[in-house]
């Protein structure tokens, strides 16, 4: 069977000792359990990766704003739309797509825009327009938006039990390539690569795994037994706990920038 059209995952080998892993000796996130029986039953919007014009090629980037969406809602209430364009363009995606690990770093170093402050509007029609340079005003405002958090991410290992531990603490993105079967639930057919990143929020009692995409149908079933190839949990605290106060220096900063 051939393979299947890549959505935008790109590989870069685990760095030890550097790279954080989950449950390890060198790790960044999991440390606060937030779902105890690793159910992410929270509703956010759905989004596209692509239009009816191109497609984004930015999975990685959609797959981390939905899955940091799914955990500001359920740990701190926040309902949050982060720019995935601006995330894509932040981790210099390129046509063929990122790494996780770019990705997740760019998020962690760079920050973030909300949706409203880069947008992606009916008029983008071109991968290029997608990817024009954000003005150096909003570069500022994403790492006032981020200053409030600290980010961590962990590579997870992909067997069952590491999953299922690590969606205690955030969900969990990983890699996949897809192909519905005659009830609806989807697999990788043998000799398939993943080439596509999209996020775990639960499972079912039969094992089949809850995944949220970025293609229609947003939620899919996917089948007990599949071995995801690389997977990512997260973690997001909290540096500044009297929130008016940072919501008049977010709205200083934005006069200051002339936003």
């Amino acid at each position: 069977m051939q393979q299947p059209q890549n959505r935008g995952l790109l590989y870069e080998p685990i760095v030890h000792d550097k790279d954080g892993v989950f449950g390890s000796a060198h790790s960044f996130a999991g440390k606060t359990i937030i779902s105890a029986d690793g159910q992410w039953d929270v509703v956010v919007e759905h989004e596209r990766q692509s239009s009816d014009d191109f497609d984004t090629f930015c999975c990685v980037s959609f797959g981390l704003n939905n899955q940091e969406e799914h955990y500001m809602l359920a740990r701190y209430g926040l309902t949050t739309n982060h720019s995935d364009r601006a995330l894509a363009k932040l981790s210099d995606t390129q046509p063929n797509g990122n790494t996780p690990q770019k990705v997740y770093e760019a998020r962690r170093k760079k920050g973030f825009l909300f949706e409203s402050e880069w947008p992606w509007g009916s008029d983008i029609k071109t991968w290029v327009e997608y990817m024009k340079e954000i003005p150096s005003n909003l570069l500022t405002l994403a790492l006032g938006n981020a200053a409030e958090w600290s980010f961590w991410h962990d590579y997870v290992p992909t067997d069952n039990a590491s999953l299922k531990e690590a969606l205690r603490y955030s969900p969990v993105a990983v890699s996949v390539a897809l192909m519905p079967d005659g009830e609806g639930k989807y697999y990788r057919p043998d000799g398939w690569a993943d080439t596509h990143w999209a996020t775990l929020k639960g499972y079912y009692d039969n094992g089949d795994w809850k995944l949220y995409d970025t293609y229609l149908p947003f939620e899919k079933r996917v089948k007990a037994g599949y071995q995801f190839g690389v997977a990512k949990v997260i973690e997001v605290e909290r540096n500044v706990v009297i929130e008016s106060f940072w919501q008049l220096f977010l709205k200083q900063l934005r006069t200051i920038l002339g936003l």
